[in-house]
């Protein structure tokens, strides 16, 4: 059932593309785009360069750091989780305006870097340890944005359904989120 959800989905979308380009000749401007999203494919927030090729394909890349420190009577947890998004997404352009809906997918790989030091209050001490893990995001990206032809303020809203891939748990996929999605502002250029 949902393979071929995925497959009506694309067809309607290959055959809508279609038409509007035999429509109407569309020349993007602007290329280059930054931006910052909240949610999304980074998971909390994210820091992106999205470069347009032929006008209707886009490759981004983004940055997300995420800082924790918790103390219980146990001790001090530090995590700092550097999560990368990474996208491919088809852009598909509703006429010679600055409308387009956005379909990708993607990746995005979080190093965690843990640390742990403390001990008990009866004054046991724990050792001292510290650990990294690399857990990764599948990312479907589903959504409407906002560009200019030319350089200009940039708006995305994404519907961005993911599953988590843990090595080292058994079993390695955590349950898929599929109700997540985010939210963009930036500028082309």
């Amino acid at each position: 059932m949902r393979y071929c959800l995925i497959f009506c989905v694309g067809m309607f979308c290959h055959i809508f593309n279609t038409s509007l380009s035999a429509q109407e000749v569309f020349k993007r401007q602007s290329l280059n785009v930054v931006y910052v999203e909240a949610l999304g494919s980074g998971k909390w927030y994210s820091l992106n360069y999205e470069r347009i090729i032929e006008n209707d394909w886009s490759v981004r890349l983004g940055v997300s750091f995420l800082p924790q420190r918790v103390e219980n009577g146990f001790g001090r947890y530090g995590l700092l989780d550097l999560t990368l998004p990474c996208t491919i997404t088809h852009l598909l352009h509703l006429g010679n305006s600055a409308h387009n809906i956005e379909l990708g997918v993607g990746a995005s790989p979080t190093l965690t870097f843990a640390t742990f030091d403390g001990g008990l209050s009866n004054g046991s001490a724990y050792n001292t340890y510290s650990r990294t893990l690399l857990n990764t995001r599948a990312i479907a990206l589903v959504g409407y944005r906002f560009q200019p032809i030319e350089s200009g303020l940039v708006f995305r809203i994404t519907f961005t359904p993911s599953v988590e891939f843990v090595p080292g748990v058994s079993p390695p996929l955590a349950p898929p989120q599929l109700l997540y999605g985010g939210i963009s502002i930036g500028y082309a250029f």
